[in-house]
């Protein structure tokens, strides 16, 4: 619990920034201010992630590429603040209905920093020993150049660029992850994680640990709630008994092996074993690493808060489900509908799900008082295209 309360200090910390900041505001939301060096920090530690970036220079190049632009709109830095705004007035009306004390939203914020927090300690430590040729961006392009349909090498070279620094970013992270597992002190309760898996729920462990990394115990219940509320939040369900249920369907778990618990437990000691080389190694205190954890949690708050919102405008009925089944029977031709129903559920939810969102930012985009201060954007980049002029 002390874990989670000094997280939330920090958010709450990060929060108040702003208002002691001599950085000129860009947005105002009911008189709370978001500068312009919190819109920077932002806006540059999520494009950084995105494109697999050392540097601002790098984001500012890619920004100036109106193709790239019109792919990915959160470049554009006057799009990127709005949908801040539309994320902070969401976190100050959940704020102020105090649905964040849930402890269920902080078991939430807590995985987030741990998961982001690993996420972002691979790539600083091993991207920069990532580095992709002309020579192999070419023989992608002459292997594949039917698939790139008559574009020229120059024009799809940041794409492959792009793909083949992922591929080596993934085979790095695999190398990098082993190793800190092989050094970690990591105790396996074999019996507790067998059981674990077992497809009757009577039959999984009640308490005591399943895994020690370097003394430090995963319970039972650390685990159960981890996975629980994760699987939750993932498919929007409201319940346990329905997490118990997608997760007994093989179907469900060849399209996501989270669910299976077993590999969940995987991926947690993974996760944690990075998490913990990055305190030792105060990865934590990087400006680009809270800035990218806040946006998850703004992210995560808004679905969060609109879920408990609207739970009882996302219930689907047997009805409706039905009326899917038999409008797409050439879809789900040769499925009993009983096998269909999990998947047309999970789509009808989700599809009500963004509904009832984009109707929450309206209303309260139309009750809150927002102003924006365009012209520091627009100076900003004034004074940018002067020193390149100058050079």
């Amino acid at each position: 619990m002390l874990k989670r309360t000094a997280l939330f200090a920090l958010i709450a910390l990060f929060l108040g920034m702003s208002a002691c900041s001599k950085s000129p505001w860009v947005a105002k939301i009911d008189g709370k201010k978001i500068t312009l060096d919190e819109l920077n920090t932002l806006y540059y530690a999520h494009n950084k992630t995105y494109y697999n970036f050392k540097t601002n220079e790098e984001v500012d190049k890619i920004a100036g590429d109106s193709v790239e632009k019109q792919k990915n709109p959160l470049l554009d830095k006057t799009f990127f603040l709005d949908e801040v705004i539309k994320q902070r007035i969401v976190y100050f009306k959940a704020e102020k209905e105090k649905v964040l004390s849930d402890d269920e939203f902080k078991s939430l914020v807590q995985s987030i920093e741990e998961s982001t927090t690993a996420q972002y300690m691979v790539k600083i430590k091993i991207l920069d020993k990532i580095q992709v040729s002309d020579k192999e961006i070419e023989d992608i392009f002459n292997t594949e150049k039917a698939a790139f349909k008559g574009a020229t090498l120059e024009q799809a070279s940041s794409y492959i660029k792009q793909q083949l620094t992922q591929k080596k970013l993934s085979e790095e992270t695999n190398k990098y992850v082993t190793d800190l597992k092989d050094k970690a002190a990591i105790e396996k309760n074999s019996e507790a994680i067998t059981a674990l898996s077992d497809p009757d729920i009577s039959k999984h462990p009640k308490d005591g640990f399943l895994v020690k990394i370097d003394g430090k115990e995963i319970t039972v219940k650390d685990f159960s709630e981890v996975y629980y509320i994760q699987i939750k939040n993932m498919y929007n369900l409201d319940t346990n008994e329905e997490v118990d249920k997608i997760a007994a369907d093989p179907q469900q778990i060849a399209r996501n092996p989270f669910l299976n618990r077993g590999y969940f437990l995987d991926e947690m000691i993974k996760q944690k074993i990075v998490y913990n080389q990055a305190k030792a190694d105060k990865i934590t205190d990087d400006a680009d690493l809270k800035g990218i954890v806040r946006i998850q949690v703004e992210t995560m708050a808004l679905g969060y808060y609109a879920k408990k919102k609207f739970a009882k405008d996302l219930e689907v009925t047997p009805k409706e489900i039905e009326e899917v089944y038999m409008r797409e029977q050439a879809r789900f031709k040769g499925v009993p509908v009983t096998n269909a129903e999990e998947y047309i559920k999970q789509a009808l939810k989700s599809e009500k799900f963004q509904k009832n969102i984009a109707k929450l930012i309206s209303d309260l985009k139309d009750e809150a008082k927002i102003e924006k201060n365009l012209e520091v954007l627009e100076a900003k980049s004034d004074s940018k295209d002067t020193k390149k002029d100058a050079k």
